[in-house]
Order: structure tokens, then C-alpha cells, then sequence
């Protein structure tokens, strides 16, 4: 379909992350700003144009899916941008298409990240939590994790996702990807028949329900190292959020859990940089005895006051993430400490050179 391939590679030149096909509207593109702009807006999509889209990319059996469900969420690949996640639903009685694309794994060694992050792929066990909201940039953490261990170790990955957006291939070690509804019924079933497979790397896009949760703590006790997504927003919220999993009864066994088992926490948010550009910011924390203690003593929430004691571990909050950014000049200043959860805190890390 040459329409749309042209689409794909224009909005590909265009640094879009999303393409939104509406009928009687123009093209209208999502880039790495955050913003949507419109393509050819003298040119309306017409409805038989968005039903061959939806043609191309469904097989016979998920356009069943589709016609008795009215909505569906599939990923893809497509020989001119590679993965993409293909929602459609209706509206008016006819298609509406929004395609997600997604970069390859070689596209990750041209992004810059905290030095803590790519040294999680040595931890031998454990349970490691990537937090934020939808496009916070979880996966592309989780990816950047991934594909290090892929390259340099040999191990047996696997991972559940309910849509694999990027495809990893074998390398140093063996990837096995599962994409809940297509190769296994359930996250939780997939966990579940991970117990009796010889994993040593264990990938959980989003963690949902508390029975997942923790199982996927269970399976880091013994040993397994597991990646895997939450909603939380931040540090604190994340380990309240795992301490309320356990009842009064067992919440001193939860202390003892969380404390041994969780090995990191990486925060995620996107603030507007320089070019119109979102920027990440990363919240780090890394277990220690310190902060077992901490855990095992309900004092989370002094938890920042003690991450900021263990910074040349590679330890951060998000104030001090923003302050690397204004040292390196990536952001106005002024619009920098605008967007500080404590201003004279990000003050006090420039003023004294912290930030590196």
C-alpha cells in the first residue's frame, strides 16, 4: 500500500512517535515534543482508505476479534519503520487507526542514560521496578537493561508483554518473547509456567494485580533477575504501594520480602527541553543495608533524605536529575527550576557542582 508506506517513512522523518488516521480529518502526527501537528491537512483521510490499513495489518482472525469486540490493540512490523502498535477502534460507524511507532534495539546505544542504569544488568537476582506513566520511557529502560545483558551474558531470557513493540534478538543469550493473549493466557499463567522453565531473566511489561506482583517477588527470591513495569509515580509511592500488598498479618514477613528481594527502583517522567524536545528524567534508587533498614523499620518516608547520601552509587531523585540537565545546558535554567520539586534543593546542587 504505497499511501501509507509513504506515511510511515514521512512520519519517521518527522521524529513521530504516534500517527492518528481519523476519516473526514487530516493526518495528524504525535512527535517527540509531545505535541501533534497535521500532514498534508489540505487532504482529508477517507474511510476505505483507513478500512486498507486496518486490512493490511489484521489477520483474518483478529479482524473477527475486532468486528465482535469494536476495538483491538495489536503490534506489528512493517518493512519500513519496523515495530509499531496498532490500535483501531470505531467512531461514526467506521475505522479510526492509531499506530505507535517504536525504535529498534541498535537505536538505544545512540540515547544517554544514567551510568546506574545499564550496571543493573549485573545484578545477579532480584526484582527490579521501572515506574511512571504511559510514555514516561519504562520500556525503553527496560530495553536499554535487556539488550546489555543480550550482549554481553549468557542467559535465558524471557519476557511477558501484552504487546511486544521491539523485537530483541538472540545474541550472547536466548530471548524468548510472550505476548499475553497471543502466547499465553494470562500474565499471571505466564508467570506462573515461568516457575518450571530454566529463566534467569524475567521481563514483565506492566505488573498487573497483586497475585503477579508477587509472584514476580517470589520468583526474585529465588534468584531470578526480574524487570517489570508499575504505574507508581515515584520512590515513596513505589514501595508504600508494595508494603500495602501484605495485611496486618503479614506484614512483618512483607518488611523482610521487599527488603531482600527489590533490588532498584527507576523512576520515569518527561519534561519539555530544548527544541521542543521531551527529556527524561530518572529517579534511581538502590538498595543497600541502609536502605533495608529503612524498609524494615516503615521509615519510607525519609527515603530521599537518605538517597541523597549515596549519590556516588549512582543514586538520584528527580531534582537532581533536573539539575544535570540545567548543568548541561539541555534546558533554560529558569524554566528548569520551574519544574523543581524544590527549587532550593536544585539551587544547592548547581551551587556546589553536585551535578554530573
Amino acid at each position: 500500500m504505497i499511501w501509507l508506506n509513504n506515511l510511515l517513512e514521512q512520519a519517521q522523518g518527522l521524529n513521530a512517535t504516534d500517527i492518528h488516521l481519523t476519516a473526514g480529518a487530516c493526518v495528524r502526527v504525535r512527535t517527540s515534543s509531545g505535541d501533534m501537528y497535521p500532514i498534508h491537512s489540505e487532504d482529508k483521510v477517507a474511510p476505505d482508505q483507513i478500512a486498507q490499513v486496518v486490512k493490511t495489518f489484521l489477520t483474518p482472525d483478529e479482524q473477527s476479534k475486532l468486528d465482535r469486540d469494536r476495538k483491538l490493540l495489536v503490534s506489528k512490523h512493517h518493512p519500513a519503520v519496523g515495530r509499531l502498535k496498532c490500535a483501531v477502534s470505531f467512531q461514526r460507524s467506521s475505522y479510526y487507526v492509531t499506530l505507535k511507532l517504536h525504535g529498534n534495539p541498535a537505536d538505544l546505544d545512540a540515547l544517554s542514560f544514567p551510568e546506574a542504569i545499564p550496571q543493573l544488568a549485573n545484578l545477579k537476582g532480584g526484582l527490579i521496578l521501572l515506574t511512571g506513566h504511559p510514555r514516561s520511557g519504562k520500556s525503553t529502560t527496560a530495553m536499554r537493561i535487556l539488550q546489555t545483558i543480550n550482549q554481553e551474558q549468557t542467559k535465558s531470557i524471557v519476557t511477558i508483554e501484552h504487546n511486544i513493540d521491539v523485537l530483541l534478538k538472540h545474541d550472547q543469550s536466548m530471548v524468548k518473547q510472550k505476548e499475553v493473549g497471543l502466547d499465553a493466557g494470562s500474565q499471571l499463567s505466564a508467570l506462573e509456567f515461568i516457575q518450571g522453565e530454566d529463566a534467569d531473566v524475567i521481563y514483565i511489561d506492566e505488573i498487573h494485580g497483586q497475585e503477579s506482583l508477587l509472584l514476580a517477588l517470589q520468583l526474585a527470591e529465588q534468584g531470578k533477575l526480574v524487570v517489570a513495569g508499575t504505574y507508581t509515580k515515584n520512590v515513596i509511592q513505589t514501595l508504600k504501594f508494595l508494603m500495602a500488598m501484605y495485611s496486618d498479618q503479614h506484614a512483618g514477613y512483607g518488611k523482610m520480602q521487599v527488603a531482600a528481594a527489590l533490588k532498584a527502583i527507576v523512576s520515569h517522567k518527561r519534561i519539555p527541553g530544548e527544541g521542543g524536545l521531551r527529556q527524561p528524567l530518572y529517579e534511581i534508587w538502590l538498595n543497600n543495608k541502609a536502605m533495608q533498614r529503612l524498609i524494615e523499620e516503615e521509615k519510607v518516608d525519609h527515603v530521599y533524605d537518605l538517597m541523597d547520601q549515596y549519590t556516588a552509587m549512582g543514586m538520584m531523585c528527580f531534582d537532581y536529575s533536573l539539575a544535570q540537565y540545567i548543568a548541561r545546558e539541555a534546558i533554560d535554567p529558569d524554566q528548569g527550576l520551574q519544574m523543581a520539586q524544590s527549587t532550593s534543593k536544585v539551587e544547592t546542587i548547581l551551587e556546589r557542582g553536585l551535578a554530573r
